[in-house]
């Protein structure tokens, strides 16, 4: 699949080149060039960008340098064009990384060339994207997105389709069956994973891989590579492979990096299997198995329904919502709707099956957290914020709610998180990856580090602000609730005030007063200026009423995303209020009108 993002402002030419590139079975994105929409290009990943440069292009330069500066982007080229520029300006928008320029008139089949030049590059071709077979059946996606198609009819559609075409792996079964009983030990594993032969040789070759092997002793039995390996890792390693084999390793969707999904995946599932050793009365193989496939629903929209997902995925990078709210929103119904009947008729244990399905409520609503079921849900939806927070791999959104304290207290974990829980993880993480070829552990971004300060009244036991950040390479200073804030005078590029349902004005109008780290000219109305400050907030709390445009706003249920465009907003002196955002209503794909 090729795909290509259109950033331009010009109507007729967006129109025009949209309909062009989709009759050659090119997926197109459009955007413009914002730095809310840089975060399109790290969803979207596309292979080739095709931007208009207008006369005034400020916009544009700073879109393609933002590009250029991220690991995952910066190769991917940028095809300008726009009206004839001398060479003075050429050399200009090439160093700002511009790949080549096109003069309008513009010639399509000059930019068809283009692309196919830089399509070489990375082994792909428009004959390729010609020739894909039809994955869906326009009657069944017809019935899907019909407002008046019953609910529970499009939910058995789908799941025929699926099931049609897809078993849940025998292997995860039985590997889950031998966590039941406290006899089974490395033989019995044995004997599952040499019923496979794929995870057999992907096992011998981890357990040789320089994290186990020894200088003068090669594995070659299943046994002792479960030996080397260690019992618990092995079952994980094991339960990985399987389901990531269900899928087409080959082939990458446009807009879902499937790399970043498993690692996501792997995350979540590392980080639900350590707090469901905390709870101690959970079955911890089945939390990992629950993290591991909580959102395991999103794949089956991309693999068999990628009309309906590139539809979901739309709305929610243009509107910054949840991508299960765009679920319900297009479509009636969502993945967790699907899970529950597909994996019922899988046989999948119950507990694993309400885990995922439940997860992103069980916080929202008023529950003791005391079933079984739902603690095993607790566990998978702590490891899906905190996976998204560390930025381990990434999804289709970056959206989180809140762990309020009391789920901590429900987790066992009544002091939060300790200073070594993101370094344990994170080892882990990169432990895993290599085993299963997920990639390094390289930053993104090449960053302009900021002093960023972190004001938190709440007290959180976690603090999502403090750790993005700290995770993105910022320098993140902490400021105590109480006490003289004096020492914090130009301390800070930029504050983050994570308020509690309770916080008022009065308790941070000291934060208000501080000068910025980097003292800016003085402004025009001659006195010195503050350090611009963003506080999160409840919605409809107090603070959240009596703003009034004092501070920036954010509730504090949001894209982590939506962090970075803002911290880059302040800083440049801008004010702002993100409120929670709806999804979008429900609507027919869209595609774009016919050329006149």
């Amino acid at each position: 699949m090729v795909g290509i993002m259109l950033v331009t402002v010009n109507v007729r030419e967006r129109q025009i080149l949209t309909m062009a590139f989709e009759q050659l079975k090119i997926k197109v994105v459009q955007s413009s060039p914002s730095y809310s929409n840089y975060v399109k290009v790290l969803q979207y990943q596309p292979d080739i960008i095709v931007m208009e440069i207008p006369r005034y292009n400020n916009d544009q330069v700073h879109f393609s340098s933002l590009i250029r500066k991220n690991k995952r982007t910066k190769k991917v080229p940028v095809i300008g064009y726009g009206d004839k520029i001398d060479d003075m300006q050429m050399r200009f928008i090439v160093q700002q990384g511009i790949s080549q320029y096109l003069n309008r008139p513009l010639k399509f089949s000059a930019l068809l060339e283009m692309i196919k030049k830089y399509l070489k590059v990375i082994n792909k071709s428009l004959d390729a994207s010609l020739s894909d077979p039809a994955k869906e059946k326009d009657a069944d996606i017809a019935l899907i997105l019909d407002k008046n198609t019953l609910p529970t009819k499009k939910i058995e559609l789908i799941v025929k389709h699926i099931s049609g075409l897809m078993a849940f792996p025998f292997t995860v079964a039985k590997v889950l069956s031998l966590s039941q009983s406290d006899k089974s030990g490395a033989g019995d594993l044995a004997k599952v994973i040499e019923a496979d032969p794929v995870i057999s040789a992907s096992i011998l070759k981890v357990s040789n891989t320089v994290f186990f092997a020894s200088l003068n002793r090669r594995i070659n039995t299943i046994k002792d590579a479960i030996v080397r390996i260690g019992f618990r890792e092995t079952k994980k390693i094991v339960m990985t492979m399987s389901v990531m084999e269900m899928f087409n390793k080959e082939e990458e969707g446009f807009g879902l990096n499937k790399m970043d999904f498993w690692v996501h995946s792997l995350a979540t599932a590392l980080i639900s299997e350590n707090v469901a050793k905390r709870m101690g009365d959970i079955n911890t193989d089945e939390a990992f198995l629950a993290g591991l496939l909580h959102d395991f629903g999103v794949l089956l929209f991309e693999e068999f329904f990628p009309t309906i997902f590139t539809s979901i995925l739309e709305n929610t990078t243009n509107s910054g919502t949840r991508f299960i709210d765009n679920e319900k929103a297009l479509i009636k119904i969502t993945r967790n709707d699907i899970i529950n009947e597909l994996f019922t008729k899988w046989k999948l244990p119950e507990n694993i099956t309400e885990a995922i399905t439940s997860h992103y409520t069980i916080c929202t609503e008023e529950k003791q957290v005391r079933r079984k079921n739902e603690r095993v849900a607790l566990s998978t939806y702590i490891g899906n914020v905190l996976a998204k927070t560390f930025c381990f791999g990434g999804v289709c959104d970056h959206y989180i709610t809140p762990i309020e304290d009391v789920f901590f207290y429900s987790a066992k974990m009544p002091n939060g998180l300790n200073k070594d829980f993101y370094e344990n993880t994170s080892r882990e993480v990169l432990m895993y990856k290599k085993f299963l070829g997920l990639g390094d552990d390289e930053k993104d971004t090449e960053l302009d580090v900021k002093k960023i300060g972190v004001f938190s009244p709440a007290n959180w036991k976690f603090n999502p602000i403090q750790e993005y950040f700290a995770t993105q390479g910022h320098e993140v200073v902490p400021i105590p609730p109480t006490g003289s804030y004096t020492a914090f005078d130009k301390a800070c590029d930029a504050i983050f005030v994570c308020a509690g349902k309770d916080t008022t004005l009065k308790e941070i109008a000291p934060i208000l007063e501080l000068k910025p780290y980097s003292v800016p000219t003085t402004s025009e109305s001659g006195s010195d200026p503050t350090t611009p400050v963003c506080a999160l907030v409840y919605q409809d709390s107090q603070l959240d009423t009596d703003a009034n445009g004092a501070f920036s706003l954010m509730h504090n249920e949001f894209d982590l995303r939506q962090l970075d465009e803002n911290l880059h907003k302040m800083l440049k002196g801008e004010k702002f209020t993100v409120t929670n955002k709806s999804a979008p209503s429900a609507a027919e794909p869209t595609s774009p009108p016919p050329a006149q």
